[in-house]
């Protein structure tokens, strides 16, 4: 009876063990790359994203149509802001959208800054802790491209309190962006950079420095790494990053307004390891060609909508003139 027994144990725990083992070896991976690198074909509409998935934002303010250059989310807060540049050199015009789960497919900004050149052409976060905006520096900054900008929004107004961080030194490309990212919870401030001729992302533990105006941290990272290379591999641009505290997601896509070529976008750790690479993503592809006739197709934004464990994924869309700002709600696995 108990051979019997000891038998019919074995029998049950065997499977159990290996689909424990199984569980411990299978990888798992933050992004879904099932259905962000899905085969195109326009004429069965395969890749297309369910419509529930789709926010438009409608721009307010100078240059309303022009090409979107970043977002950024404030959950606490239920606010999205969104950046886009006007004339040469470049002013960024920073709008203010309501933003929450209950959000049509279609938003309109509730208000916008005026155009300033103390705001470079990409990149855009929020600090939870205070709701301060911080951007890449712009055109008027000494030495815009190791610096960060802080400000308070001002509805239809000039930014105010105006602050500047440095975060690089001589040693960085002198041209460029800094794209900053502060994470959901605060903890961290990532930003990026060139040198050697290679992209550089810099992590700032935001436990132990302080953004004060006019402050020198290019000596106080936590932590300093190279990319893959392959990110910009044949001339692809590196448009947009954002982090949820856990991972960091990088984005970029061929030059071009009609460059159909699939994005790349990796994921690293906060310390710089790969995690996810995705070569062949190919969100919005199809759903581009219901936006223009020119089929513009360009990623432009990341930003994490923490309360829903989101990734949300922007391309800049339409025709020349025209153009939208097209926000994919894509879930993060944890």
């Amino acid at each position: 009876m108990k051979s019997k027994f000891y038998q019919i144990l074995w029998l049950v725990l065997i499977p159990l063990s290996i689909t424990a083992l199984q569980a411990k070896t299978t990888p798992s991976f933050p992004l879904d790359a099932g259905v962000l690198q899905q085969d195109i074909a326009v004429n069965n509409k395969v890749g297309k994203v369910s419509d529930m998935n789709i926010v438009t934002l409608i721009r307010k303010g100078k240059g309303k149509n022009n090409v979107v250059q970043g977002i950024a989310v404030d959950s606490t807060k239920g606010l999205l802001y969104s950046l886009h540049v006007v004339g040469q050199p470049n002013r960024g015009v920073v709008n203010r959208f309501n933003f929450n789960s209950l959000s049509p497919a279609q938003i309109t900004a509730q208000d916008n800054q005026s155009p300033t050149d103390i705001i470079g052409h990409q990149g855009i976060t929020v600090d939870p802790r205070n709701g301060l905006i911080w951007a890449s520096a712009g055109a008027s900054i000494t030495d815009a491209s190791w610096k960060i900008i802080g400000f308070n929004y001002s509805p239809n107004g000039e930014p105010k309190n105006v602050r500047t961080v440095q975060l690089f030194d001589k040693n960085y490309k002198k041209s460029g962006y800094t794209m900053p990212v502060i994470t959901p919870d605060a903890r961290y401030l990532i930003v990026r950079s060139r040198k050697n001729k290679q992209e550089v992302m810099r992590v700032f533990d935001l436990t132990k420095v302080k953004l004060e105006n006019g402050t020198d941290l290019s000596q106080s990272y936590l932590y300093e790494w190279s990319i893959d290379s392959d990110l910009i591999k044949n001339k692809y641009a590196f448009q947009a990053m954002t982090s949820d505290g856990k991972y960091i997601y990088l984005l970029s896509g061929g030059v071009g307004d009609q460059n159909p070529n699939n994005k790349h976008l990796y994921v690293y750790s906060i310390d710089g390891k790969l995690i996810q690479k995705l070569d062949q993503l190919t969100l919005g592809k199809y759903d581009r060609l219901s936006y223009g006739r020119e089929g513009h197709w360009e990623p432009e934004g990341l930003a994490v909508d923490i309360l829903h464990n989101q990734l949300l994924v922007m391309f800049a869309v339409g025709d020349n003139g025209k153009r939208l700002a097209i926000v994919y709600k894509v879930p993060i696995n944890n």
